[in-house]
């Protein structure tokens, strides 16, 4: 109701396609937590022997010094979580599976120590360790920066979605049912919000439609053809939508030349113009969208401040670019399209994970 009326007033792009988009961190955080939830027995107990180590400085001391002693590498350090910060209870728990040799021979020598785990509480904590390495990763590349962009996100939403089909249809273990679960709430997820996503990472001069054509053939084989040509036609829907509002022309024609025509000797060739403009068109009209696309992409690792590089290309040309840091060919000026400021700015620092 809420869409349909907005649209008829505002005229909302793509017919208001992108009118809502999911919170990708509700997501994350509910997939999480159900992980913790399978062992939070297990993490209160760790989380004691963390407390009973750190409590004591000798305790302490003694502790590092039989990690050492055991050849463990001792650049980190125990550490006690934040229950209301996931990825505080994630580095509790890796840490405290490097230090598992440890922990097991304190549970040896030191008859207070009462929160030492079975072998199998250790294998289940190492195993949702290593689940939740890639949501740690892809939290830290959304919310390393005070000012994250749309184009940020299609990359890390993508390694989850891949990840969670994968262990899936891996072996099974205490974990599986709620995976089958959680992969059925992020498919739905990205089902809705996959279309906005892509177009925004196209816009980003590191990945472009290779890389999203490259994210959609791991998912879907042969029909990924289907999907990236539906996110190609939408973004250049959505350039059009801004050459109309702008009251401006980006398109590009061809020289014209004035040259007599004897319609006697071309008779047989009056249709002549209809086919080249058809069959040719390409060539003849390339919208700047088209040519940006056209270009080579960065190289997939650079570091690149994606709303400088625009900020640089639409109010100073091609020569500002080229004389930048990022030293390589750029396509011409394009008007940012999908590269946006998201949600809460200054808030996402201190935004509970």
């Amino acid at each position: 109701m809420l869409r349909s009326r907005l649209d008829a007033k505002l005229n909302l792009s793509c017919n208001g396609a992108f009118f809502s988009v999911g919170c990708c961190s509700q997501v994350l955080n509910s997939i999480v937590q159900a992980g913790f939830d399978l062992i939070a027995d297990i993490i209160g107990k760790l989380r004691l022997g963390v407390k009973y180590v750190k409590q004591s400085p000798q305790r302490k001391k003694n502790f590092y010094n039989v990690g050492r002693n055991l050849n463990v590498d001792m650049k980190k350090k125990l550490c006690l979580d934040s229950p209301t910060r996931w990825n505080t209870v994630y580095h509790m728990l890796e840490i405290a599976v490097h230090y598992k040799s440890a922990f097991l021979y304190m549970g040896e020598w030191d008859k207070n120590f009462k929160y030492n785990l079975s072998e199998e509480e250790w294998e289940k904590v190492n195993i949702l360790c290593k689940f939740l390495k890639i949501f740690y990763e892809v939290t830290c590349m959304f919310f390393g920066t005070r000012h994250p962009t749309s184009n940020l996100y299609f990359k890390g939403v993508w390694k989850i979605h891949n990840r969670l089909l994968d262990v899936v249809k891996g072996p099974e273990n205490f974990m599986t049912g709620m995976l089958v679960e959680m992969q059925v709430k992020f498919s739905k997820y990205w089902s809705e919000n996959n279309l906005i996503l892509s177009c925004a990472a196209i816009m980003d001069p590191r990945y472009k439609v290779k890389f999203i054509e490259y994210c959609y053939t791991k998912l879907y084989g042969f029909d990924a053809q289907q999907h990236v040509g539906k996110i190609v036609r939408t973004l250049f829907s959505l350039f059009d939508e801004y050459i109309k509002s702008s009251a401006c022309s980006s398109r590009i024609t061809g020289t014209s030349v004035n040259v007599s025509n004897d319609k006697e000797d071309n008779d047989e060739f009056e249709d002549y113009k209809t086919f080249r403009s058809s069959i040719f068109r390409a060539e003849e009209e390339k919208s700047e969208l088209d040519r940006y696309l056209e270009e080579p992409s960065y190289d997939l690792n650079s570091e690149i401040d994606v709303l400088e590089y625009w900020r640089l290309l639409t109010r100073h040309g091609i020569q500002a670019i080229w004389k930048t840091k990022w030293k390589t060919k750029t396509p011409v000026p394009v008007m940012m399209l999908m590269i946006i400021r998201c949600w809460w700015l200054d808030r996402m620092s201190n935004l509970v994970w």
